[in-house]
């Protein structure tokens, strides 16, 4: 039996890659079902809209029978209590990311005026340093690291989009 019944992961996920495909993979262990939310990240400049990135996410959990992938423009918390969630999921990968989340963390309960399950995932040692901007980079400058991506077809969509801008 699994711990949690509903999860939820928020990401913007541009573009998807490894990292964030381990975390998926973690986090649908633990509960039921997962709904993993492709989102728009304000703070953020993304070089793929919001429907791009919502379907490649949904290619790269296709195998994954209790993971939903939905895109939404609402805040993290709205998208936990419509969705029903009983745990949020977050990535870490550092330091920084740790005290992001515990400040997130504690933002979310002052809001609820109740506690929420919140799972830290910690992805592979080899991966933890990745990011999407990182990817973007990379590609940019017109290197190739296919075990960055998740799957191959990514690199192949962001290496059009860079190279049209």
């Amino acid at each position: 039996m699994k711990k949690y019944n509903c999860g939820l992961l928020t990401l913007s996920a541009d573009p998807i890659h490894i990292g964030h495909y381990q975390i998926i993979e973690a986090a649908a262990k633990d509960c039921n079902e997962l709904i993993v939310a492709v989102t728009n990240n304000p703070s953020k400049s993304h070089l793929l809209q919001c429907d791009i990135r919502f379907e490649l996410v949904k290619k790269c959990v296709k195998n994954i029978s209790n993971v939903k992938v939905i895109a939404s423009n609402r805040n993290l918390l709205d998208i936990f209590l419509e969705e029903g969630c009983d745990v949020i999921y977050r990535g870490i990968r550092n330091d920084n990311d740790y005290i992001y989340e515990e400040q997130q963390t504690n933002i979310c309960m002052d809001l609820l005026n109740k506690n929420i399950n919140i799972r830290a995932i910690i992805p592979n040692e080899k991966f933890k340093y990745l990011s999407s901007s990182m990817i973007k980079s990379i590609i940019s400058q017109g290197y190739n690291l296919p075990s960055f991506y998740a799957p191959v077809y990514v690199k192949e969509i962001l290496e059009n989009k860079i190279c049209n801008q």
